[in-house]
């Protein structure tokens, strides 16, 4: 099995999402793959939130306004909570799996980064609390506030990566977001996280690149779907 590195050019929060959930949607469930894409800001990005697939629109508004976000905003195809994308290094895994336990995802693909930051002098370290739902007491839970198990934490206990699945059969979709000060341009962090799935899986990278139409068509269903209010207001 390769590692496909996947490229795009600059993409906004609504266009992420739509390449990731067609990326997921398109893999053939019948040959092992394996596709990597850090996530193109571009150098003007604005600030931008994800929230997670099962949480309630009339939450999401009033975490907005506790914190006067003002950038653009979409639901995820994934599950988990709020994600503030400002200058987070922002990724995606989309890969074949038999394993159906997300827990057992999650340990595996966090324990192969902890490690890789680990042995780069990073000094995070897997940390387990108890389990936290994604929408408490009626209130959106920002996910970087809210450790689950097998997230990534600095060794001052703060969170620095979490991530989100959705199984589509048995191809997984792996959304993640690691948030360190100037973490979106600092290249070793990337390649942190490129050796520690080259390792865990056993397998060597090529480089990926889409053509100009397949990139037009994710921004058109971009705009019909993840910046649609059918979508972002559906619960």
């Amino acid at each position: 099995m390769r590692i496909f590195l996947i490229s795009t050019p600059p993409l906004d929060v609504y266009e992420h999402m739509a390449f990731d959930e067609s990326l997921a949607r398109s893999c053939d469930k019948n040959k092992e793959q394996f596709f990597l894409r850090f996530y193109n800001w571009g150098d003007e990005a604005r600030p931008a939130m994800t929230f997670g697939y099962a949480q309630f629109f009339d939450e999401i508004q009033k975490e907005m306004l506790k914190n006067n976000f003002r950038g653009q905003f979409t639901r995820r195809p994934t599950g988990g909570g709020v994600v503030y994308h400002d200058g987070d290094l922002t990724f995606s895994c989309v890969f074949t799996s038999d394993i159906t336990r997300p827990n057992i995802i999650y340990n595996k693909l966090h324990g192969a980064i902890n490690k890789k930051l680990e042995a780069n002098m990073f000094a995070p370290a897997l940390f387990a609390p108890a389990g936290y739902a994604p929408s408490k007491n009626e209130t959106a839970s920002a996910c970087f506030s809210s450790p689950v198990p097998d997230d990534i934490m600095d060794d001052g206990g703060k969170k620095i990566l979490g991530g989100a699945i959705r199984r589509f059969d048995n191809i997984v979709l792996y959304q993640g977001s690691l948030q360190m000060p100037g973490a979106r341009g600092r290249t070793h962090l990337i390649n942190s996280i490129k050796q520690a799935v080259e390792e865990e899986w056993d397998a060597e990278t090529s480089d990926l690149s889409f053509s100009e139409h397949y990139i037009n068509n994710i921004k058109r269903n971009a705009v019909s779907l993840y910046k649609s209010d059918g979508w972002n207001k559906k619960f």
